[in-house]
């Protein structure tokens, strides 16, 4: 992971001179870079196959299907920059969101329910943002970041996709279809017939 942070520390030089224009990471972020635009398609789509997929089908397995598509980026939170970043769901079944560096303070990732969950049982946890260390969780949990209160802040976010997923009925309804489905073979246990 040093060496995404040196790439993208190489980045930030072309960035300043306005020798090249990046696209931002997402459309949330201002701060960071598409991963694949730094050309590190080959080493994005290996980390896919050997890592991803495998925590994914470990400790995910309702939302990890055979993963096809990636979009792995780096988001910079900074005095001046982006200092927060709203509470939202990922575009993605599966997310793993390790923090580069570099010296800072403040900047805990607030996770919640999962997007159709129970919103009056809802839970709610913080993770401290630690170099080297990183955080998996499904796309669709409801997360933010909250405001970095000094120095700076990079994290190298990969989220993980499946067209096979997306394409399901499951994608846009996932929890609403599992209730109705768990709902509707309760009713038909208790169907009774007169004859």
């Amino acid at each position: 992971m040093e060496k995404i942070l040196e790439i993208t520390n190489s980045a930030q030089k072309f960035r300043d001179l306005n020798l090249i224009m990046f696209t931002k990471p997402n459309t949330m972020n201002n701060y960071g870079y598409v991963l694949e635009e730094l050309g590190l398609k080959q080493f994005l789509v290996k980390f896919q196959i050997n890592i991803m997929q495998k925590l994914g089908n470990w400790f995910f397995n309702d939302w990890s299907y055979e993963f096809d598509d990636l979009h792995a980026f780096s988001i910079k939170y900074k005095d001046g920059e982006d200092l927060s970043l709203d509470n939202h769901m990922d575009m993605s079944e599966l997310t793993l969101n390790m923090c580069l560096g570099t010296d800072f303070e403040g900047g805990e990732l607030l996770v919640k329910n999962q997007r159709e969950q129970n919103q009056n049982q809802q839970y709610q946890f913080t993770v401290e943002q630690q170099i080297g260390s990183g955080f998996l969780h499904a796309g669709q949990h409801w997360h933010g970041s909250q405001r970095i209160k000094k120095g700076e802040r990079i994290n190298f976010v990969f989220w993980s996709r499946s067209s096979k997923f997306r394409g399901s009925v499951q994608e846009n309804f996932y929890y609403i279809c599992k209730n109705k489905i768990e709902k509707q073979g309760e009713n038909l246990k208790n169907l009774k017939f007169d004859l």
